[in-house]
C-alpha cells in the first residue's frame, strides 16, 4: 500500500487524501481498529482497503467510498499543494518550505501535540455518555478519557 491513498466518493464526487493516520481513524470509524494499538503500516493499508465499502461520505452520506492510490509526484509537477494526511485540506507552501516532509497543516499539527483527538468519539461503557479528553492532575501531563458523569 502507498503512504498515501485518497478516497473518493462516487455520489457528489468528494476526495480526501489520507495517509497512515487518517487511515487508522478512518477504520476506527467502522470498529476495525482499536484505540490502544497502534497496526503495522501494511496492515493499516489492507484493512483500509478492503474497509472502504463501509466508510460513509462525509458530505453526502452515502456509505461506500473507493481508494485509490495518491501520486504525490505527480501533484508537485503540476504545482498542486500537498494535503494533509489528518483533515484532507493543503498544506500551506510556506510551512512546506519550512517543514518539507510534513503531512500535517498547522492546526491538525496543534491539535495532535494538544493532545486532542478528531476522531470518532468514545462512550463510556458504564452510561453510555461520550467520553472527554481530560489532562492528569499529577505530574507530567497526560491526558486520559474521563466520563463527566461517572468520572470514570
Amino acid at each position: 500500500m502507498p503512504e498515501l491513498a485518497e478516497l473518493a466518493c462516487g455520489k457528489c464526487h468528494w476526495t480526501n487524501a489520507c495517509g497512515p493516520t487518517a487511515m487508522l481513524a478512518w477504520l476506527r470509524t467502522v470498529k476495525m481498529a482499536r484505540r490502544d494499538t497502534e497496526p503495522d503500516l501494511d496492515v493499516i493499508g489492507e484493512l483500509f482497503r478492503a474497509a472502504a465499502g463501509r466508510f460513509q461520505c462525509p458530505r453526502c452520506g452515502s456509505v461506500g467510498l473507493a481508494v485509490r492510490p495518491c501520486d504525490e509526484e505527480n501533484d508537485e509537477d503540476w504545482g498542486m499543494a500537498r494535503k494533509c494526511e489528518a483533515c484532507g485540506r493543503p498544506i500551506d507552501a510556506q510551512r512546506l518550505q519550512v517543514f518539507p516532509q510534513t503531512r500535517r497543516c498547522v492546526d491538525c499539527q496543534a491539535r495532535a501535540e494538544g493532545g486532542q483527538d478528531d476522531g470518532p468519539a468514545e462512550y463510556c461503557p458504564r452510561c453510555g455518555n461520550v467520553m472527554q479528553l481530560r489532562p492528569s492532575a499529577r505530574g507530567v501531563t497526560r491526558y486520559t478519557l474521563v466520563c463527566p458523569q461517572c468520572r470514570r
